[in-house]
Order: structure tokens, then sequence, then C-alpha cells
């Protein structure tokens, strides 16, 4: 699945003529993407089926792909998050029907052209999590593990240096004298 998709496709025809869309949209051209998680690499895999389902609303259903690259909000450590992110959107032309058709799912308003970069760009942002962290635990307590071994022992000129050493001294002067 290594085709490139194209900018922009009608989806009103797509639908007509049921049209399956697979393919890859480049990470690293996702601005909007790399404001929320930092700067991307790789591609998002993409299967998009446009269809009318059994209302007759036109549809486009499917799924996008990517590990995405974001910073461990636990350890601060950054890591891959796998996404997959399913797509179930019906589309309209305007705010009036996207109003009507909000109970059969989410609506789309497509004009005339739709831009798959950015459809795409948004089903992941979507998928982001609120606040990222490793999913196992323990690989943050491993990368925690590894910034106490490699941090060195202070002198004691440097503890004196500290602001808060002379506050110290006066605690265990005080406890000393109970």
């Amino acid at each position: 699945m290594s085709e490139r998709l194209p900018e922009r496709v009608d989806p009103w025809r797509l639908v007509q003529q049921r049209r399956v869309l697979q393919g890859e949209s480049p990470l690293e051209r996702m601005s909007r993407l790399a404001e929320h998680a930092g700067a991307q690499q790789g591609a998002a895999r993409v299967l998009l089926e446009f269809l009318r389902d059994d209302e007759g609303h036109p549809r486009i259903r499917g799924q996008i792909e990517a590990e995405v690259g974001l910073v461990c909000q636990r350890c601060m450590e950054p890591f891959l998050l796998p996404l997959r992110q399913p797509v179930d959107l019906i589309l309209v032309s305007d705010d009036v029907h996207a109003e009507q058709v909000q109970a059969w799912g989410e609506p789309v308003i497509v004009p005339e052209q739709l831009f798959l970069r950015d459809l795409i760009e948004d089903e992941l942002l979507l998928g982001l999590p609120l606040v990222p962290r490793h999913e196992d635990e323990a690989e943050c307590h491993r990368h925690v593990g590894r910034w106490l071994e490699s941090e060195p022992e202070r002198s004691e000129d440097e503890q004196r240096s500290n602001p808060f050493a002379v506050l110290g001294e006066l605690k265990s002067r005080l406890n000393t004298k109970d």
C-alpha cells in the first residue's frame, strides 16, 4: 500500500462510482499535527470507501493507521503511539444538511472538493490522547531510573551553594533541640 493519495478529490463522484481509495499520506506535511505533537516522520496508511448507506446518505468509511511521535507526559521521553482511527463520515454540502443528518452520524461539509490530507489530519488529531504517555508505565520507570543513575553526586560546596541548604541546616538544628 505505498501508493500516494491524491491531494484533492470529488467525493460526490467517488460515491457515485463506489470507489475505494487506498494509499499513504506523509505525516511530515501535516502542519496542524506537528503543532500538537511535534515534527513527524513516516506516513499514514489510509483506506477510504466512498458509498451510500442504507438510508441513502453519501458516506466515507474506512480506517487510518499511523505511528505518531509524542512526548510522554509522565517521564518526558519521546515515544511512538500507534493510532488506528476509524472513519465514518456523512458527506453534506452545507450547514443545513449537516444539522439534518447528525442523527445518523458525523457530518463533514464538502461543497465540491475534498482535500484528503486535511481529512486524514483531522482524524489523526481526533485520535490523539489528551495526555500522551507510555501505555506501559514500566517504560517510564526505566527512563527515570536511567536519569537517576546518570545524575552525578554533588560535592559539599555545590550543596552549600544551594539557597535552600541554609533552610535545611536550620531545620536540622531545630529538630536536634527538641
